[in-house]
């Protein structure tokens, strides 16, 4: 990987493994520490969250709400000694098409307190872009209001029987296992995994420089934005600083959805995010504290 590429770590296609993963712990609130992922050149890419995988050691496991399931690296599946099942069809953002990877079942996944018995694992065919040990999607935690507390670094899960009235906008929709705010600048996915927003290409005249998106299926040629973007999601903004525009018409088209962006991490750092995959609704805002 080369320094300073930023990385979109979405994931575009799977086999669409079914998640038939077990609860083994109490059903009550959890709150998981979300670690800062820096690159080698030491500029952040996104939240790691410390899964354990069949009582392994804490791993280094991107927390990607671009990704459906769990993916682990081909190197880190050999580490876990996970048997190999079927092979399964994995694409993510880059020009170089799906690539072939495996099937697993993780007897447990665990993080602090939390635990879940017959997880199912993709396993990709080599190293994952940012050199992490796997990534893990909202997916997982269906079963609780999940909020993303970027400035306190924090997960929270909790139970739907316990939460109060959320105050939340249904501006939440699902194309596949990707999760789309509605912006006012059209559909935007969810993804903590890209270590940068993005918006579609719109005129190369509004951006400064060319650069390489990496992802799971290579590289992607985008332009740096010269001005900040400003969102407006449920009436509350929201500026992608930073941003990068590239041409999102292959990735609408394989979702089957007009998509104009990506949130990326920077967004969603500065921002307490609430997702209720149950219900299907999302609230979003910065934290100006």
């Amino acid at each position: 990987m080369l320094l300073g590429r930023p990385i979109v770590a979405l994931l575009l296609a799977s086999a669409g493994l079914a998640t038939c993963a077990s609860l083994q712990s109490a059903y009550t609130r959890y709150d998981l520490p979300l670690t800062v992922a820096r690159n080698h050149d030491a500029k952040p890419l996104g939240w790691t969250l410390p899964l354990r995988i069949n009582g392994s050691r804490p791993l280094r496991i991107l927390f990607d709400t671009g990704a459906q399931g769990l993916l682990v690296s081909k190197p880190c599946a050999r580490r876990l000694h996970l048997e190999s099942g079927a092979e399964t069809t994995l694409g993510g953002f880059g020009s170089s098409g799906p690539v072939r990877g495996e099937t697993a079942l993780a007897a447990t996944v665990a993080a602090g307190g939390l635990e879940f018995s017959n997880v199912p694992v993709e396993v990709a065919p080599g190293s994952l872009p940012g050199d992490v040990d796997g990534l893990a999607g909202p997916e997982l935690f269906r079963d609780f209001e999940i909020t993303i507390s970027g400035p306190a670094r924090t997960l929270s899960l909790r139970p739907f029987d316990a939460a109060p009235p959320a105050r939340q906008d249904r501006t939440l929709t699902r194309a596949g296992h990707l999760l789309i705010a509605r912006a006012n600048l059209g559909n935007f996915v969810i993804d903590s995994g890209a270590s940068v927003s993005v918006v579609g290409l719109r005129g190369k005249s509004i951006a400064a420089r060319p650069v390489s998106l990496e992802g799971l299926s290579g590289l992607t040629e985008a332009y740096r934005m010269d001005r900040p973007v400003r969102l407006e999601i449920g009436g509350t903004p929201l500026i992608l600083s930073g941003a990068v525009t590239t041409d999102l018409k292959g990735l609408s088209e394989h979702f089957g959805i007009q998509l104009d962006g990506l949130i990326g991490f920077p967004a969603l750092a500065r921002s307490v995010t609430t997702l209720d995959l149950r219900h299907g609704t999302l609230s979003i805002a910065e934290d100006r504290r």
